[in-house]
């Protein structure tokens, strides 16, 4: 059995696409997956499953979520041994930060061109610094006032 989590994006935002988790829940057991969990409000399900394939699992789970539901959710997957490497290769020494200072990570659907990352990359500031590995954004964000002038270097 392998287990997963799969995060929804769009759902629950600003009253926007709705979904209440044991509604949630229940989608994702009709689909014969096991242990399933949610997490919050936040539209995260953790699952088991012996499927190993992550795009024919993310399609079938796109699929079915836009047949219940009766629009589109965008989903992105990740196995529990991609979120143990997402916490190895953490380019921000968490032991080390101030307090008030924390790393939040961004999951991204596919690698984004060097282009993309050099893009993004170039807002960090003294507010938020980014890191993008792989198909993960880091962002350390720093404690610090939002000055009007803080806020325009972004």
């Amino acid at each position: 059995m392998n287990t997963y989590v799969a995060m929804l994006r769009g759902i629950n935002v600003s009253g926007q696409k709705i979904i209440k988790m044991d509604r949630l829940k229940s989608i994702f057991e009709s689909m014969q997956l096991q242990e399933v969990t949610t997490y919050i409000q936040s539209g995260n399900v953790i699952f088991g499953t012996t499927e190993s394939d992550k795009v024919v699992l993310r399609d079938r789970i796109e699929s079915t979520l836009k047949e219940a539901l009766g629009y589109d959710v965008p989903v992105v997957i990740r196995s529990n041994d991609e979120l143990d490497e997402v916490i190895k290769l953490n380019p921000f020494a968490v032991a080390e930060l101030p307090e008030g200072e924390k790393v939040y990570v961004t999951f991204l659907a596919s690698q984004p061109t060097a282009e993309a990352i050099a893009h993004f990359e170039s807002y960090s500031n003294n507010v938020d610094d980014f890191r993008v590995l792989s198909r993960e954004v880091y962002i350390l964000s720093v404690k610090a006032e939002k000055t009007p002038s803080s806020i325009r270097e972004r």
